[in-house]
């Protein structure tokens, strides 16, 4: 992720999508967010999200385009591949974009046309290295970024 980018996080209101938000938004991107949960998607704005919708509405992709005036999004920061992963990998993830996928909570991945036709890298995350973990310290220092606890 990168200063500029469109960043979609969703199921907002898990610890660690609450930690990507942030993370997200220090360096410079346009976050948006997803979640079943108005007051989440509120709550989210409070840490630095331009926006969201409810993903259990009909046309939700079309209301989140219309917050990001039809840019679509260069990353989504998924944890659970659900119901909404095949709108969101055909229609509201750009062309060669990154689907960073940190659990499967709702469902494994199938690799499907989807994903070769529109050239999407997915990118699955694991703990990470020793020196990973220092420079997320010295991140998260930098930025002085909080974890959300009990929100």
């Amino acid at each position: 992720v990168t200063k500029g980018q469109n960043v979609l996080v969703t199921g907002i209101g898990g610890g660690v999508a609450l930690f990507a938000l942030q993370y997200a938004a220090a360096v410079g991107a346009n976050v948006y967010v997803t979640s079943s949960d108005e007051a989440k998607i509120e709550r989210a704005r409070q840490y630095g999200a331009k926006g969201g919708v409810n993903y259990r509405k009909e046309n939700w992709d079309q209301e989140l385009l219309k917050q990001t005036n039809g840019q679509k999004f260069d990353v989504v920061i998924d944890s659970a591949k659900g119901p909404g992963t095949e709108t969101i990998l055909s229609q509201v993830l750009t062309l060669g974009g990154a689907f960073v996928s940190f659990g499967q909570t709702a469902g494994a991945f199938e690799l499907g046309r989807t994903y070769f036709l529109r050239q999407i890298e997915i990118l699955g995350t694991t703990m990470g290295s020793r020196i990973e973990f220092e420079k997320t310290l010295e991140f998260v220092e930098e930025h002085k970024i909080r974890p959300v606890v009990g929100d």
